[in-house]
């Protein structure tokens, strides 16, 4: 026996290729000696950036007492929750279930039907052995109770979460503002005690309310003080730029530092829409401050980006990141360095540079690119190069969205290039994969990674008016719904040829980003808009109701899904005819219209996709005495065609 991760792709697996432990990766092979000894399986899950993965990994799975446990009483299995989203998932909700709470790395116990009978998360080596010891103990001398609870385990995760039919999409969505508001922290921002998360998603959805929701201003309040607290904070990098993963206290001040391709992502859109809506240019600083940084640090040469950077150096975790005022001085000489550690709180201990409290420091940008300069030459924390299609697909979403808010032109060709490296290396005979790395694309992709990318595609759309992004966002679409439909409404979040887990599931709630559903059912909205294809809105329809029961229960987990019941209410086209005057009216549509999608005559982008094909109402879209007209149509109707960019503005609203 030995262990056989140094035959995985994936750098978490490999991180663990050394331990004493005989680990299998998710395979057949592991699930067959696991029958044969009749042995139950130790499942552990976690991700290469994760800091408690790795003290996990240091304290017991390098030790040879807990190696030997393993080996002896147990097939034990390693998995990367980013190649295998939907196996985590299963088991992360068994945990939740069991224990009342989350996270990683995630410790599983399996029968040999790949059921869960006990789950935890990360346990200090003497801890473990005593749960090592028990469940041996009690798999030898009452194993068929391990298999019964883990049968009602099953039973439990693959139910539907019911409601009793009463509850409206609008009065969900007024539960999910109410409860917004009730976690909302008036000193910091941000929802819930510490731990706090950015949950990007939320402010997303505070801002579409913002358009048609009874307190607009209560809503952009909690926006910008959040936002406002986020980056006067030390969850901001005040030096390198973009965020960590989540602050450990509820000052924003304290983070954990792992750096995340898809929470920067999430951040360059919300300051964008932000600075929008709110008219606040500081806002759009700071997103693209995390443009600077995804594309300094995570770009991968050969196309698309890299996943995430670690929280920890060979000097600790966070390291790379702290600064003493000696440090400071070393680099700014010693008047500079007065003025900027008083600025951002640099004390003779190590520091984090913050600005709680104080606001916008824009005189200090000299300062910080000196201090950017001298920090990249210390040790760098490690870099997880695997390329994920649903990260790289948000990216690129994100990007042609904000790009197209904020007038970066090369953000949009940043987003097509982008696009364009998730179909060529993780898109084979016609199925999507979900992560790239060592010159080949690994794991089918999940519901996420099928969403994200008819997301970017809609955007880009959006932002260029080129057909063939419409069309292949309508191609991609039909095989998301064809792979991951099911009865009873919703999507699954693997797919129909996925056949190695006990059960496929139906995700309703956000995690760190939107939920596939919540992603698929807005591209549906948007797509029906568009091309009045009768099948998007059904399915639409159907995701809603399939998530009825979850989001009524958690509403403030379910704000992807209540963005789209806003979107559903609300939604408008824009057709503009060919004509001279078509810029001007482009430009009177811009702005912060998060419900309006657009199409535009005459901007083809090559004959294989021309948009009369794609979006019918623009077979009807004539100019109007020789100039260019604008056709909107919205839930009361459709209106007059216009010609004049200040009426279309004033139509718009």
């Amino acid at each position: 026996m030995e262990n056989r991760l140094n035959q995985a792709v994936s750098p978490y697996l490999r991180s663990h290729a050394d331990n004493p432990i005989h680990w299998y990766q998710w395979s057949p092979a592991a699930f067959t000696e696991a029958r044969e000894r009749d042995v139950p399986i130790f499942l552990s899950v976690g991700y290469s950036t994760c800091h408690w993965c790795h003290v996990m990994n240091r304290e017991s799975f390098m030790d040879t007492q807990v190696a030997d446990m393993l080996n002896r009483h147990f097939v034990a299995i390693k998995l990367d929750r980013e190649e295998r989203p939907d196996i985590d998932h299963l088991y992360m909700e068994a945990c939740t279930a069991m224990t009342g709470q989350g996270g990683w790395p995630l410790t599983a116990f399996l029968n040999h039907d790949k059921s869960p009978f006990f789950a935890g998360t990360y346990y200090p080596k003497t801890h473990l052995l005593d749960i090592l010891a028990r469940v041996r103990g009690m798999w030898q001398s009452d194993k068929h109770q391990l298999m019964a609870a883990g049968g009602e385990m099953l039973s439990f995760l693959s139910r539907p979460v019911t409601t009793d039919g009463t509850e409206h999409r609008h009065a969900c969505v007024e539960a999910g503002i109410q409860s917004l508001v009730n976690s909302f922290d008036p000193d910091y921002g941000g929802f819930h005690p510490a731990p706090k998360f950015p949950a990007m998603q939320r402010l997303l959805f505070l801002l579409r309310y913002a358009q048609v929701g009874e307190d607009r201003e209560g809503a952009q309040e909690m926006v910008a003080k959040t936002l406002t607290g986020m980056a006067e904070g030390g969850l901001f990098d005040h030096v390198g730029g973009g965020f960590f993963r989540y602050s450990t206290d509820t000052r924003w001040h304290i983070p954990h530092y792992e750096k995340m391709l898809y929470d920067n992502a999430m951040a360059v859109l919300t300051y964008a829409e932000a600075a929008v809506a709110l008219d606040t240019p500081y806002f759009a600083d700071i997103a693209r401050s995390c443009v600077d940084f995804i594309r300094r640090e995570l770009t991968a040469p050969a196309g698309g980006f890299y996943t995430a950077l670690d929280a920890e150096n060979d000097q600790g975790e966070g390291a790379y990141y702290l600064w003493t005022r000696t440090q400071v001085t070393e680099v700014l000489g010693p008047d500079r360095a007065v003025q900027f550690c008083n600025a951002f709180s640099i004390g003779d201990n190590v520091s984090l540079p913050h600005r709680i409290g104080k606001g916008v420091a824009a005189e200090h940008a000299g300062d910080l690119n000196q201090l950017l300069a001298h920090r990249e030459q210390r040790d760098r924390p490690f870099r997880d190069e695997k390329i994920l299609a649903s990260s790289n697909a948000l990216l690129a979403a994100v990007l042609a969205s904000a790009g197209r808010l904020l007038g970066e032109r090369d953000w949009i060709d940043l987003a097509e290039s982008t696009c364009q490296a998730v179909l060529e290396k993780l898109a084979q005979n016609g199925r999507l994969f979900a992560s790239f790395m060592a010159g080949s694309s690994h794991q089918k992709a999940v519901l996420d990674d099928y969403a994200y990318l008819v997301w970017a595609l809609i955007e880009l759309y959006q932002a260029t008016f080129d057909p063939k992004w419409l069309g292949l966002a309508l191609h991609w679409n039909a095989h998301t719904l064809e792979l991951f439909g099911g009865t009873g409404g919703g999507l699954f979040l693997s797919g129909r040829d996925v056949t190695d887990l006990p059960l496929r599931q139906k995700v309703y709630l956000d995690g760190p980003v939107p939920s596939g559903n919540a992603v698929a059912c807005m591209n549906l909205l948007r797509l029906h808009a568009l091309s009045k294809d009768e099948t998007c809105l059904t399915a639409a329809e159907g995701i809603l109701t399939g998530a009825r029961g979850a989001i009524s229960r958690y509403p403030t987990s379910g704000t992807g899904l209540l963005s789209a019941i806003l979107l559903l209410g609300n939604v408008g086209t824009l057709t503009i005819s060919a004509g001279e005057n078509q810029q001007a009216l482009l430009q009177a549509a811009g702005g912060y219209r998060p419900f309006l999608q657009s199409a535009v005559v005459g901007r083809e982008g090559g004959p294989q996709a021309p948009v009369d094909r794609l979006v019918p109402t623009t077979q009807h879209a004539a100019p109007v005495d020789g100039q260019a007209a604008a056709y909107y149509c919205d839930r009361s109707g459709c209106h007059r065609p216009v010609i004049a960019g200040d009426v279309l503005a004033e139509m718009l609203g």
